[in-house]
């Protein structure tokens, strides 16, 4: 089970992410974090940006906290 961290603003968890893959999926767990591929390169962050948005849509949550 991967731990939740509840924060002022929502949760976190940790992420292990691969970037460069086939799909976007989710692909399992690792140590205490969920492991994540996305077809995004990691150059300038991009692979960051690609897990955001899929987490966002997969959890039908917000791309950002709210401010």
């Amino acid at each position: 089970m991967i731990p939740l961290h509840q924060t002022p603003v929502g949760i976190t968890f940790a992420v292990k992410l691969r970037p460069r893959a086939k799909k976007n999926a989710l692909t399992g767990e690792i140590g205490d974090a969920l492991k994540l591929a996305v077809t995004a390169p990691p150059a300038g962050g991009r692979a960051n940006v690609a897990c955001i948005e899929f987490l966002a849509d997969t959890l039908k949550g917000p791309r950002a906290p709210s401010q």
